[in-house]
């Protein structure tokens, strides 16, 4: 078990870095993104957490706060907009 600091680009800042920092003992999630507490939240939630996808319905996670594989479910879908085409200016 560990904290880890994870960069991100935080689009709500023009995709600037910012941190998300798990502590995958505590089952607690701190930082500068503005995602944090977003992430804070599904945390939080009763299990299982639902988290909402775009196709298929739901995604349970029956422990995000100290699973890796479930929290990195988590930080794709706060990551996901900024894959979104449509708001990629590099492909201008």
């Amino acid at each position: 078990m560990a904290v880890h600091t994870i960069d991100m680009p935080d689009w709500i800042r023009g995709d600037e870095l910012r941190t998300i920092i798990w502590d995958d003992e505590a089952g607690t999630v701190t930082g500068t993104h503005s995602e944090v507490p977003w992430l804070a939240e599904m945390l939080a939630k009763p299990r299982p957490v639902m988290l909402p996808m775009h196709e298929g319905g739901p995604l349970p996670l029956h422990d995000p706060s100290h699973d890796p594989g479930e929290f990195l479910a988590l930080l794709h879908k706060a990551y996901w907009p900024i894959l979104d085409p449509a708001r990629d200016r590099h492909r201008l």
